[in-house]
C-alpha cells in the first residue's frame, strides 16, 4: 500500500533535557540522533518532541516518553 503523505522534508527532534532542537533533513539522520541520545544525560529523559514536515507545508507533531515510540513515528509515519 502506498503511503498517503506527502514526502518529509525535514524532522525536528526535540530531547528534553536542557538541550536545544536538532534538525534533520531525513528520517534517517532523525533516527540516528534519537538511537544515540543517552537515556541519562543532566538527569533522565523527560520526553521527545518530534515535528515532521511534509513537502506540502504540513506539519506533524508527536510528544513521545521513549524512544521505541518517537522511532516509530518518525520511520513508520504514524500520524
Amino acid at each position: 500500500m502506498d503511503n498517503p503523505f506527502p514526502p518529509i522534508k525535514r524532522v525536528t527532534v526535540l530531547s528534553l533535557f536542557g538541550d536545544g532542537a536538532e534538525t534533520f533533513s531525513t528520517p534517517e539522520e532523525a533516527v540516528e540522533y534519537i538511537e544515540s541520545t543517552p537515556d541519562e544525560k543532566k538527569g533522565h529523559l523527560v520526553r521527545f518532541e518530534i515535528q515532521v514536515g511534509l513537502s506540502n507545508g504540513d506539519t506533524v507533531d508527536g510528544i513521545f516518553r521513549d524512544k521505541v515510540r518517537s522511532v516509530d513515528f518518525v520511520v513508520n509515519r504514524r500520524f
